[in-house]
């Protein structure tokens, strides 16, 4: 049954193939971001060859239409070409806009010397007249919001290169094809309402695995159950490499350099890549209240405004939480992973069957703009012992692989902190601490104005003034400087806070956020201070991955990453490889290996367990991109795909040569 949806899935797409145009653009002008390290040759009338050669953030093109000033692709479903990676040695990704990334309709990962076919889903949208409810980062068909752009009258389609160092690729046959057709239940709000079945899925789409019964849930999980493989041989308990080199074993987890490239060594002395997943819990929610209770075929309860639908489902599955959690754990094994990531159950943690991460908790203290405001008392109290009752089961647990302390904190530019201190009002700790910098600094206000090209009356009247942003260099000399001091505060007390409470366990540091991944300063902090540097980054591919001022010779982990999915009546998720299906797992192979040959990289991190709310979290996010869905159902093949890349990944990793670049970029 299965083999013959995904064939005749497939068939149906290659129809559409013949369906469509080529899309023609100004071979002569071509619109580039960075001219100066970017090079677009044509051949014929919509192929071309794209060099660039440049470390610079985002760097981008756009091709303009051929003729008149837009495209209209209203009338198509998909979006096509073929890129051949010409560079041998390295993979080549590209993401792929409508105009901007607030139309973002896919991303073009390619192996080293490989060609692929690309085929993406249009997003179009639109108006049906009606408030669907609900503003999602991703929307259906035909509204507005998300990722949803106006089809109608494309100005320029947008290749945007996220972390570059060096790509040389072929774009071919650049088309858009496939009859787009609306669903008729999303025209009107009368067949629009409700959205969401009983089970958390979207009522107006069909996939084979839709649950429609509470009997299938059980019938299921038997299944699934029953075919549950024992963990990859060549693992020890740990997830180890059982077979692999013998070295120190301490007890606990910790990082070694061998056969040049960096391991964690797992308490028995084996080398150990971390291969997890995030947010392996049972939590969610999803808003009911007012008049977003019309989106759910269930009715809300008298005495809430949440429902918990794949909570519920879980519960009618397993019968108890309990059961839950033994059943994750089996899962994990079978399916190839060997950690529990971030954000995951506490019991799970305290199972002693996996090796786990642990985020420990901020302190509760006042923030100066948006991050948290190191120089307040509170922050100092709360860093005293982060540990508390809640995570002491930690400290001593061989299990534990480290701990983070902070997530995606917004840590900015070089002068961005204490550009939102020099904002603040007089009381603001931060910017009491930088006024004491600048008072050692200068003699007097006198000599501060005239570095900084002000003309304060004295250090009273400094204080109590909320400053914009300065301009002068000497100003933004000295506001780096304290953006630099505050990070370090914040590195240095949380190695601090891990290695006084758990003197055995690995810093693992805050899961710095892809914007940092180009600031120098944090990167070198964080290198000085973490045992293990952790990026959330949501890429296809690691060949170009190196941080601008993170030393090339340290360990790295990658603790957040996914390839999406816009299966199962998800409308959208992150890092969409492709439309056509095999091209999720596909991403995730080639994605997989290039982590794996990667000399610094020790972990790369699934996010997330399952696919967020059909609706959105509360800040929106609604993406595809679980192991399973709502249900509790798999997505089998993804699953089976990383079983078959970590049944070998020791080999892999030991036997893979790095990415090379051109004249050893």
């Amino acid at each position: 049954m299965k083999s013959s949806w995904v064939m005749m899935s497939i068939l149906a797409v290659m129809g559409q193939l013949c369906l469509g145009e080529p899309v023609l653009w100004k071979t002569t002008d071509v619109q580039m971001t960075h001219p100066t390290v970017t090079t677009v040759v044509p051949e014929g009338v919509n192929d071309a060859v794209i060099t660039l050669d440049t470390v610079v953030p985002w760097p981008s093109i756009r091709l303009l239409p051929a003729t008149g000033a837009t495209w209209d692709f209203s009338a198509y479903r998909y979006l096509s070409f073929e890129m051949e990676n010409m560079c041998p040695d390295s993979s080549a990704m590209i993401q792929v806009n409508l105009e901007s990334s607030a139309c973002n309709i896919g991303v073009a990962s390619v192996a080293p010397g490989a060609t692929k076919a690309f085929t993406f889903r249009l997003r179009h949208g639109g108006d049906h007249g009606f408030d669907p409810l609900f503003k999602g980062r991703r929307m259906p068909d035909g509204f507005p919001g998300g990722t949803n752009g106006n089809t109608t009258a494309v100005a320029s389609i947008q290749f945007i290169v996220p972390f570059p160092v060096y790509i040389k690729v072929r774009l071919r046959n650049l088309r858009v094809h496939g009859e787009r057709v609306i669903n008729p239940a999303v025209k009107s709000a009368e067949a629009f309402f409700p959205l969401v079945d009983e089970f958390g899925q979207y009522v107006h789409g069909e996939w084979p695995t839709k649950v429609r019964t509470l009997d299938e849930l059980q019938q299921r999980h038997q299944a699934e159950a029953a075919a549950l493989r024992e963990p990859v041989s060549a693992w020890n308990r740990w997830g180890g490499w059982a077979a692999g080199p013998q070295l120190e074993a301490t007890g606990h987890f910790r990082t070694e350099k061998h056969a040049g490239k960096w391991y964690l060594v797992d308490p028995d002395g084996r080398l150990f890549f971390s291969r997890g997943t995030n947010a392996l819990r049972a939590h969610e929610y999803w808003l009911n209240d007012g008049e977003r209770a019309r989106l759910f075929q269930r009715q809300r309860p008298a005495d809430g405004k949440t429902f918990n639908f794949y909570g519920d489902n879980v519960l009618a599955k397993y019968g108890s939480p309990a059961a839950w959690n033994d059943f994750q754990l089996r899962r994990l094994q079978s399916w190839g992973f060997n950690t529990v990531a971030n954000w995951s159950e506490p019991a799970l943690y305290q199972a002693q069957k996996m090796p786990y991460v642990l985020n420990l908790p901020l302190p509760k203290c006042p923030k100066v703009g948006d991050i948290i405001d190191v120089y307040a008392d509170e922050f100092a109290a709360g860093m005293a012992d982060v540990f508390g009752d809640e995570f002491a089961f930690a400290r001593e647990d061989p299990y534990c692989v480290g701990f983070f302390i902070g997530n995606e904190l917004k840590f900015g530019t070089a002068t961005h902190i204490g550009e939102q201190a020099l904002a603040a009002k007089a009381d603001q700790p931060a910017k009491r601490e930088l006024l004491r910098q600048l008072q050692a600094k200068y003699a007097d206000v006198a000599a501060c104005n005239a570095a900084w090209m002000t003309s304060f009356g004295g250090w009273d009247e400094w204080l109590a003034a909320e400053q914009p942003p300065p301009t002068a260099a000497a100003a933004l000399a000295d506001l780096a400087q304290f953006s630099r001091a505050f990070a370090e505060r914040f590195l240095r007390m949380s190695r601090d806070a891990v290695k006084r409470g758990a003197p055995n366990h690995l810093y693992l540091g805050s899961r710095l956020m892809s914007p940092d991944y180009f600031r120098e300063y944090i990167n070198e902090l964080s290198a000085q201070y973490c045992d293990v540097v952790s990026y959330n980054m949501y890429i296809l591919h690691f060949d170009h991955f190196r941080p601008r001022g993170l030393p090339r010779d340290i360990p790295v982990m990658i603790t957040e990453n996914t390839v999406g999915t816009e299966e199962r009546g998800s409308f959208g998720g992150l890092t969409i490889a492709g439309a056509m299906p095999g091209d999720r797992e596909t991403a995730l192979r080639e994605l997989f290996t290039s982590v794996l040959r990667h000399p610094q990289l020790v972990g790369l991190h699934h996010f997330a367990f399952k696919d967020q709310t059909l609706l959105g979290r509360w800040d929106g996010e609604n993406y595809g991109f679980g192991l399973v869905d709502v249900t509790d159902t798999p997505y089998q093949d993804f699953v089976d795909a990383n079983r078959a890349v970590a049944e070998t990944m020791y080999d892999t990793r030991r036997t893979a040569p790095p990415a090379k670049f051109p004249e050893g970029r």
